[in-house]
């Protein structure tokens, strides 16, 4: 039984209002709700996406070392390996972003460092 905007239904009780939109859940149920373990950070995992961001970043780059140049620098190319790159470039961000979380370790200091390191 969820409360609308209108308010609740018939017998039941009024939920408080959170304040930013009055969405029918508070973020600790959808937390219970979801298995324990995607709560637990995972280091090797993690290290593993930075990897493959870096990886993907550098397949790119040299892509575009050989093809900009055989291309004679050919505007449109070069904006389109420059939309390409800076979309890839967003996932280390968002991984320094998360470090932020805890999401990395359950040591703050492995989080700030990695966090740092990525942003």
């Amino acid at each position: 039984a969820v409360a609308t905007a209108a308010g609740p239904r018939a017998g039941e009780a009024a939920r408080p209002s959170r304040g930013d939109g009055d969405v029918p859940f508070f973020l600790s149920e959808v937390r219970a709700a979801l298995p324990q373990e995607l709560f637990v950070p995972d280091e090797g995992q993690f290290l593993q996406y930075v990897a493959v961001d870096y990886l993907r970043i550098a397949a790119l780059a040299a892509l575009g070392a050989a093809a900009i140049p055989a291309l004679d620098y050919n505007p449109l190319v070069i904006a389109v390996y420059a939309l390409l790159q800076g979309t890839l470039f967003v996932g280390p961000w968002e991984l320094g972003h998360q470090c932020n979380h805890g999401a990395f370790s359950s040591e703050r200091w492995a989080n700030d460092f990695l966090g740092a390191w990525l942003h």
